[in-house]
């Protein structure tokens, strides 16, 4: 756990960071396929009792979605004792566009509650 608290004091820094730890791994693992993350603030602070920031989530691999967002849930709690609500804006005309390579992308907004 310590490890994974070192990404960040929150869930929005860990989020923001993970493509870096990812970028690392593959140094060594140069056939691992990560997925992209790209994390933008929507509203507050991430250090606020309430902070609302956007995930947009490209994969080459289809259905991790809903991995990701168990993966999230778990996360805020475990690591930052925090909750989450998550609403998936993929239907919406927001639909991220990261390029050719991520065929599956899908867009959540994340609104962070501290406990």
């Amino acid at each position: 756990i310590t490890f994974l608290q070192s990404l960040g004091r929150n869930l929005f820094e860990h989020l923001s960071n993970v493509n870096l730890l990812h970028d690392h791994v593959l140094r060594d693992h140069n056939t691992c396929v990560f997925p992209l993350l790209e994390v933008n603030s929507v509203s507050g602070d991430p250090n606020s009792d309430v902070h609302v920031f956007r995930v947009s989530y490209g994969s080459t691999r289809n259905f991790l979605n809903k991995f990701l967002i168990g993966i999230l849930r778990g996360a805020a709690f475990v690591l930052y004792n925090c909750t989450v609500e998550i609403e998936d804006l993929t239907q919406d005309s927001d639909r991220p566009e990261m390029g050719p390579t991520m065929p599956f992308q899908h867009a959540f907004q994340v609104t962070v509650h501290r406990n």
